[in-house]
């Protein structure tokens, strides 16, 4: 579909394949992305790259045809790159490697995009989930989302959320968690502090001395360690 094209063309664009991006454009204008019932082949695979009368086409299982599959964007992403590959005179078998390399990202930058999307869930057990899944994959990429997620409503979304900063570490985060100074919650603002401990720099320093203004003796002692 229109909508599996755009997708896999805007994961590709992140990931910097910008020639695959461009031959996935070419095969969709002329109609060589196909998804041929599951059968044969597909009984093994997902998708493959198909070579025949000098034409190449891209094909996924009908199975995973519709863009919310969890496979359709992997697959269209790993046959594009190794299409690509291909054509540029790589073997097949370095070429489904490398493929495979840039599925993997593409993989990771959907986990991403999906735990994101879930810290806004209406469900707070679903968003503390999110920052917790978050914080296992590490990437620095949802700082922003994870910041604003410092002023959740609920304050076991909030302390995990603060728990992820603090494994993230980027500076980036360093003014929300400021502002998080001021949360009602106790073990909020004393990750908060252990957050802008790991960070480092001035204005993260500023940060702590704030909180050595704190109303709990454990997070004005742990102001001052840090400092």
């Amino acid at each position: 579909s229109n909508e599996a094209i755009a997708k896999a063309k805007e994961v590709l664009e992140t990931l910097g394949q910008h020639d695959s991006v461009e031959l996935l454009a070419v095969l969709a204008r002329n109609n060589r992305v196909r998804a041929p019932p599951a059968q044969g082949v597909f009984a093994h695979v997902f998708g493959t790259v198909y070579v025949d009368a000098r034409k190449l086409w891209v094909l996924i299982s009908e199975d995973i045809k519709n863009v919310s599959h969890p496979e359709n964007t992997p697959t269209i992403v790993h046959e594009v790159v190794e299409a690509n590959l291909r054509m540029r005179g790589f073997k097949i078998n370095e070429a489904h490697t490398r493929a495979e390399a840039i599925e993997a990202l593409a993989r990771k930058n959907l986990k991403i995009e999906q735990e994101l999307s879930s810290l806004k869930h209406k469900d707070a057990f679903v968003r503390k989930w999110a920052a917790r899944n978050l914080r296992k994959i590490g990437d620095n990429r949802a700082v922003e989302g994870l910041v604003a997620a410092l002023k959740d409503e609920n304050k076991n979304v909030r302390q995990d959320v603060a728990w992820t900063l603090i494994k993230i570490g980027d500076s980036r985060a360093v003014e929300g968690l400021i502002a998080a100074l001021r949360d009602e919650d106790t073990v909020v603002r004393s990750r908060v502090v252990d957050a802008l401990e790991n960070i480092g720099g001035n204005r993260a320093i500023e940060g702590l001395i704030i909180a050595l203004k704190d109303e709990n003796a454990g997070i004005r002692r742990s102001a001052i360690e840090a400092l």
